[in-house]
């Protein structure tokens, strides 16, 4: 993520939750934000589908950091086939330009940490904080927290191996971002509705058939529950390049938005009387 889209992504935030006065319709303008996490998410999803299972969970730097040692030194460890797990330590390391803090815990239904026919792993976080000499970080959380309206929130993402494809589940991922005096700049939940189906062996192939997810924004005080449809990927973009997504919004924003991908980090979000393009920081290319 961009450090300019992320500071304005910050303040977007920010100002939208102190704005809000009892409930009014969405615009796409308001629901950027709302975009920005669906496509997290599946980038999340690319994650955890890629045959490494790499774990980039906080996205984004927020300044430089100096003087700490390169989190590529942060391998997962070998499988404990007592427990089916493995795990990746972030100890002060430095990555994308920022401070990473916490761990990352892969836990696996076949205790030889395979995904043969039927198996699931589950991915968690511990105390996982990307930060900045300068004070400002995000914190992700899936232990146990609630959303604005009560919604239990825990449980990572789980990805199992089904007859066709594969199953994705968020069970429950928070993201909170603070600036560097201790202001909260953001609050997002987010949890699957329904398993997210998709086929295809790598980007190049994979397709979602369905599934739904919601979004929670605790600040703002709203929720976009997303049903999705046709959502493909490319063989070198992280998260979708065509298809599009139908979402419900309720609490202190109301109304009905679509989010149909463009290209590669690009979309178009509309209410179905206005519209605007947007740029999704997560969908970045890479190898």
């Amino acid at each position: 993520m961009r450090h300019s889209k992320f500071i304005m992504g910050f303040i977007f935030t920010c100002l939208l939750a102190l704005s809000l006065q009892g409930s009014q319709k969405a615009s796409p303008s308001d629901l950027t934000d709302d975009a920005q996490a669906l496509s997290e998410a599946f980038a999340d999803l690319d994650d955890s589908a890629s045959p490494t299972l790499r774990s980039l969970i906080g996205r984004g730097a927020i300044v430089r950091s100096s003087g700490a040692v390169s989190c590529t030194t942060a391998y997962f460890s070998a499988c404990d086939n007592s427990t089916g797990t493995r795990v990746r330590r972030f100890d002060s390391c430095s990555r994308a330009e920022s401070l990473w803090q916490g761990s990352v815990t892969l836990s696996y239904s076949n205790s030889s940490c395979e995904m043969d026919a039927d198996d699931s792993v589950t991915r968690t976080v511990s105390n996982l904080v990307v930060t900045g000499p300068a004070g400002g970080n995000i914190a992700v959380n899936t232990d146990a927290t609630t959303a604005y309206d009560g919604t239990e929130i825990q449980g990572g993402q789980k990805l199992t191996r089904i007859t066709d494809g594969y199953s994705f589940e968020v069970l429950g991922v928070n993201r909170v971002g603070t600036y560097p005096n201790g202001t909260t700049a953001f609050n997002i939940s987010r949890k699957t509705t329904a398993p997210i189906l998709f086929t295809g062996s790598s980007r190049a192939d994979r397709v979602v058939q369905e599934g739904g997810i919601k979004t929670y924004h605790n600040l703002a005080k709203y929720s976009v529950s997303w049903v999705l449809s046709d959502i493909r990927w490319s063989a070198s973009c992280r998260c979708p390049v065509a298809g599009v997504a139908t979402g419900t919004v309720e609490g202190s924003l109301q109304g009905t938005v679509t989010l149909e991908y463009t290209g590669c980090g690009t979309a178009h979000l509309a209410n179905g009387k206005s519209g605007v393009n947007i740029t999704v920081d997560s969908c970045n290319l890479i190898p």
